[in-house]
């Protein structure tokens, strides 16, 4: 098993990615909306899975739009 060192560098390049990637990426373009979300589920889970982080910023997003519409 392999444990994390402060001595180790990992460097990740992405060469693509997915449909979903790009969802998330979209999605996570905007500063603040980005930083509500990683607020509001940072304090209650960790290890939090992709697909319900998505779901917050998507949630986060049409919140914005709503505002934007309605305000």
């Amino acid at each position: 098993m392999l444990r994390p060192t402060h001595k180790r560098i990992i460097k990740v390049i992405p060469f693509g990615l997915t449909w979903a990637g790009y969802d998330f990426a979209d999605t996570i373009k905007n500063d603040e909306i980005w930083n509500k979300a990683k607020d509001s589920v940072s304090s209650k889970l960790s290890g939090l899975p992709f697909d319900v982080l998505k779901a917050v910023l998507i949630g986060l997003c049409k919140d914005a739009i709503k505002g934007t519409v309605n305000g």
